[in-house]
């Protein structure tokens, strides 16, 4: 497949995470080169971690897509502050790395 259209209803965490979870489920050790190659073709990007953390076990990956959006995440949110007030708040504040939290709304 040279093109696969994958579409939910912001872009940002749902498709992202399903991309991420494709492009490396024929390459183990490579989640964090996926992640990496979704940041660089869809900014703002933050992958779903629950998505992420179901392809750790199915894949057997054993965390390798959970540690590999921590950093992902962090990019995210030194780039795009407006997510880190997105998700605070929400059950998906988990996501937030701590050293943004002094910069998001509390």
């Amino acid at each position: 497949v040279e093109h696969l259209l994958i579409h939910c209803h912001m872009g940002t965490s749902r498709s992202t995470a399903a991309a991420a979870i494709i492009l490396a489920q024929h390459n183990p050790g490579y989640e964090a080169e996926a992640l990496a190659h979704i940041r660089r073709i869809r900014r703002p990007s933050w992958p779903n971690s629950l998505m992420l953390h179901f392809a750790d076990e199915l894949m057997g990956r054993n965390g390798a897509f959970s540690a590999a959006a921590k950093k992902h995440y962090r990019e995210m949110a030194k780039d795009f502050p407006g997510l880190v007030d997105y998700f605070i708040g929400t059950p998906r504040a988990v996501e937030v790395p701590p050293e943004a939290w002094a910069r998001g709304k509390t």
